[in-house]
């Protein structure tokens, strides 16, 4: 369990929803994936590879995803410092 936004939060559902996250970027569903970062998933999260949600959606060649995620002003912003192994 974790707290988030003062919400007890079962760790599992947030591992669900980054998994989620990085199939959303890869597929380039825009709106879906910003849903999911409204929901706690980090702009920056890492999958166990270190592959990042920016080198999912640019390596799948979805621009609009790309963007979105570079212009994000959620409560983080991406950190183009994080290496996408």
């Amino acid at each position: 369990m974790a707290i988030e936004n003062n919400h007890v939060t079962d760790s599992t559902d947030m591992h669900d929803k980054e998994l989620s996250a990085f199939v959303r970027a890869a597929d380039g569903q825009t709106e879906k994936l910003i849903e999911l970062l409204g929901q706690g998933v980090s702009v920056n999260v890492q999958d166990e590879g270190g592959r990042t949600l920016l080198g999912c959606a640019a390596f799948s060649g979805h621009m609009e995803t790309v963007q979105a995620l570079l212009t994000y002003e959620g409560k983080e912003k991406l950190d183009l410092n994080v290496l996408d192994n």
